[in-house]
């Protein structure tokens, strides 16, 4: 219900990654606000192409003409640094809404594969290796959790069906980060280039591009194609020039997975580094990156579940532990608790409401000499018998 409500009041911005068959060109004989609004913000004409529901800009981005919120878009382009001029300086851009540091650590992406046809449920498959591929970039904060869309809240990536919406010659779409979470959708194009097999390692290689531009990602190479000239900021740290083997270079659809290029792991890493040096305070329950995940069977709400943290890597003579469930804080379980490493504490009484099942749950630990020395378990959930 929450993101039913949340859609509406939204600047709906997309990305969409496509085979260069046909350029997109205007077609809207009266040009709404939001199209007036586009060409203010300094895209031209010959690249906003209408689409029915949606404005398809530079073959990059889809805005809804009757879910964009105009002082949302206004804000998001507002200042923003240009992305244009010297194609010799080109580098990997970013766009100025990420995702936050504790979002970044638990996305969720549905793996309701049953709800779907044959021809989806391969790329959902294929979502969850290319979910591995980003995860398993060394010294980044970047993690995903696997959790069926019912279960609920925030920071979810569905892969659906694109139900026609996008052109043929566009294989997928997927929206960008907003109000600190990852772009929620990606959608397919089923029938791409007038139903063309889409090999495993292709469906691989677009869903770990979609992936990046769902965490923040533009086109690594948007300067060289005169793509949106504001909305997009140069990640320094990235080398000059285009990079043609990065996995976020435009008009890359019939491409095979091949691995990230170089800088394409230094975006990642320079975006989304590792937290603090406390990341990894916490042992247990931390089933560290994709796709681990922690269960835990108990036969009585009362039976406990053991905490574990290296007690040498923070000085403080004491910690605080809390419990939380879908990000949201629910008690906390003990203050002043001896730093000695570990404690158990009866978990299901906090979370488990009567039920023989609780999901999404985390530990917190806070140092007591200075709160601001803090770190989360791994998502876990207990079933009790």
């Amino acid at each position: 219900m929450k993101r039913i409500i949340f859609i509406p009041c939204l600047f709906l911005l997309f990305t969409a990654c496509k085979k260069n068959v046909v350029e997109p060109t205007a077609t809207s004989s009266e040009p709404t606000a939001l199209y007036q609004k586009l060409q203010e913000a300094g895209f031209s004409k010959e690249h906003i192409k209408d689409i029915g529901k949606y404005y398809l800009v530079e073959g990059d981005m889809l805005f809804d003409k009757n879910n964009t919120d105009m002082d949302f878009f206004d804000e998001y382009f507002k200042d923003q640094p240009s992305a244009t001029g010297d194609k010799s300086g080109a580098r990997h851009f970013v766009t100025p809404t990420q995702v936050s540091q504790y979002n970044i650590e638990n996305m969720k992406m549905d793996i309701a594969e049953f709800n779907f046809g044959d021809e989806i449920l391969d790329w959902k498959k294929s979502s969850a290796t290319a979910m591995g591929y980003w995860a398993g970039i060394a010294n980044t904060s970047i993690n995903f959790v696997r959790y069926p869309s019912s279960y609920g809240g925030d920071r979810f990536i569905n892969v659906v069906d694109d139900a026609g919406t996008l052109p043929d010659n566009v294989i997928a779409a997927a929206e960008f980060p907003s109000s600190g979470n990852p772009g929620f959708q990606i959608r397919i194009n089923l029938d791409f280039l007038s139903n063309m097999t889409v090999s495993s390692g292709q469906r691989v290689y677009n869903l770990v591009h979609e992936l990046g531009h769902c965490i923040g990602f533009r086109h690594s190479d948007l300067a060289n194609y005169t793509e949106a000239q504001n909305g997009a900021i140069a990640i320094p740290t990235t080398s000059a020039g285009i990079d043609n083997f990065s996995v976020m270079k435009a008009g890359t659809a019939l491409n095979s997975w091949a691995g990230f290029s170089s800088d394409d792991i230094v975006a990642a890493q320079s975006v989304y580094p590792v937290g603090l040096g406390y990341s990894n305070w916490l042992t247990s329950p931390n089933s560290g990156k994709y796709p681990g995940y922690s269960h835990y069977f108990i036969l009585d709400y009362s039976d406990p579940i053991n905490i574990t943290w290296n007690a040498s890597l923070v000085s403080t003579p004491t910690v605080t532990l809390q419990v939380f469930q879908n990000g949201v804080f629910k008690q906390t379980i003990g203050i002043g608790i001896p730093n000695t490493g570990s404690y158990s504490y009866p978990i299901m009484n906090v979370v488990g409401n009567g039920a023989h099942s609780a999901y999404e749950i985390q530990v917190k630990i806070i140092s007591d000499a200075s709160s601001f020395v803090t770190d989360f378990s791994s998502m876990f959930d207990i079933v009790s018998d």
